[in-house]
């Protein structure tokens, strides 16, 4: 779900998550970590609904935590398989 780069400065490896990755999470529940407004790391089991654009935030996915810029995110983890509609 991520692509991993390696920050130049630190030499540690740097998580972005793209648009088209952020849109596969639509309906699923995952495991997040990311970073608020305060710089403040969060880690929480949220309920994505849709990826949507926020003036003044950019791209953001809206979830049960509320709405978190893509780019703030640092690791998602998918907690179960999409299901196919029956």
């Amino acid at each position: 779900m991520t692509r991993r780069l390696r920050n130049q400065e630190s030499g540690k490896g740097v998580i972005i998550v793209v648009i088209q990755e952020a849109r596969r999470l639509a309906n699923q529940e995952v495991l997040m970590q990311w970073h608020d407004r305060r710089g403040d790391r969060n880690s929480e089991v949220v309920f994505v609904f849709q990826l949507q654009f926020i003036p003044f935030y950019g791209p953001c996915l809206i979830t049960s935590a509320g709405e978190i810029p893509i780019d703030k995110i640092e690791q998602v983890s998918p907690l179960a398989p999409k299901s196919a509609a029956a």
